[in-house]
């Protein structure tokens, strides 16, 4: 199958292959719009991702060095009202662990089985001895870690830093024991979720991601198959393309089985879709 010239691979398309081979055939090969509701209650869901974009944009302006008073205040002034809740928890967790040199909003672009590969950081945080990578989640429920754990998202990110080591940090000289990626949860600051890397993983991650790459270039329109999970169905536009129903699941069925919001809008309601935020 031949992809898009510009076509770049990062681990929310590559979670929507894994999820529904079909899926990722009709969003990012036909890119074709299906007007479904994503789930039961758009309107809420949509919501909650642009208070998660607001979020994501104050740490990023922290992290620019804007003022933390007027950062303070555009929390407190937010519509969503657990935002100023999450915004005192940040810094909190910022002053206690954030130290050294941080790159905000920080990708990578690396190369795999002769395709692109990305990874955009929410922050990389660079110590003379080690490199830990941050992800900021708003989800509406504790992530599991074992959702975590599988998901696309903790396997391309360490890998795809350490690839590119040589190129982005020549100075240090670091072994894959010496990357964590740890996802902070805004709705469970207490207990961040931290993934030590290391070296049989790299190399188990090189073989998997390669073979995935490899299997979207070989495959053709008919090998792009439907899943066989019919409650990821549930949260996909295409489901009654696909006759898999007409009804969206709720939010709140999400608990036990979606990793976080932000792989549910993947293939539903794109974050890069969503107006800028200005301050």
């Amino acid at each position: 199958m031949k992809l898009p010239p510009d076509f770049t691979f990062s681990q929310s398309n590559l979670q929507s292959f894994v999820n529904c081979h079909h899926q990722f055939y009709l969003r990012y090969i036909r890119k074709l719009a299906w007007p479904a509701q994503s789930t039961a209650d758009d309107l809420r869901m949509q919501n909650h991702l642009q208070a998660g974009s607001r979020f994501h944009t104050l740490i990023h302006q922290y992290f620019l060095g804007l003022p933390v008073d007027r950062l303070s205040q555009i929390a407190a002034s937010d519509p969503l009202p657990e935002m100023q809740t999450w915004w005192h928890l940040f810094q909190t967790f910022a002053r206690a662990h954030l130290s050294a040199e941080n790159l905000p909003e920080f990708s990578v672009r690396s190369a795999l089985a002769d395709s692109p590969l990305i990874a955009k950081f929410d922050l990389l945080n660079i110590q003379p001895d080690r490199l830990t990578i941050y992800d900021w989640k708003t989800n509406y429920h504790p992530i599991r870690r074992a959702a975590l754990q599988k998901s696309l998202q903790t396997r391309v990110y360490p890998f795809v830093l350490f690839n590119e080591l040589n190129s982005i940090l020549p100075a240090l000289q670091l072994s894959p024991e010496d990357i964590t990626l740890v996802y902070w949860q805004a709705n469970s600051p207490e207990s961040p979720l931290a993934f030590p890397y290391t070296p049989d993983q790299h190399a188990a991650n090189s073989a998997y991601l390669s073979s995935l790459l490899q299997d979207i270039a070989s495959f053709q329109p008919e090998d792009f198959t439907r899943t066989t999970n019919d409650r990821t169905c549930r949260f996909c536009v295409y489901r009654s393309l696909c006759e898999r129903g007409l009804a969206a699941g709720s939010l709140d069925d999400l608990k036990d089985e979606a990793p976080d919001e932000d792989s549910l809008a993947d293939f539903t309601i794109q974050l890069d879709s969503l107006p800028e935020v200005s301050f």
